[in-house]
């Protein structure tokens, strides 16, 4: 299983979870998501939501992780301007 921090500038927003089979799970950190909010930081639908259990690919991640993959980009993932990062958890 892979797992990632997922940030919004330097403040973490959340964890995400991948399985064996692509599945996805997304537990939201309430408290740096209601700092990102304060600052005035735009937050995603998706942000906000934490997942019930694994399920399909949530598509704001999906296209960050498959894209950086293309290019062997795994465990510092993020967009040129962009505000979300994921950054994947060693164990």
């Amino acid at each position: 299983m892979k797992e990632y921090n997922v940030f919004l500038r330097d403040i973490k927003v959340g964890v995400l979870k991948i399985n064996e089979e692509g599945k996805y799970f997304y537990k939201v950190d309430k408290e740096g998501l209601l700092k990102a909010e304060k600052l005035g930081i735009p937050i995603f639908y998706q942000l906000k939501e934490s997942s019930k259990d694994f399920g399909e690919p949530i598509s704001i991640f999906y296209d960050r992780i498959s894209n950086c993959e293309r290019f062997e980009v795994s465990e510092d993932i993020s967009y040129p301007g962009d505000d979300i990062r994921l950054v994947l958890i060693k164990k």
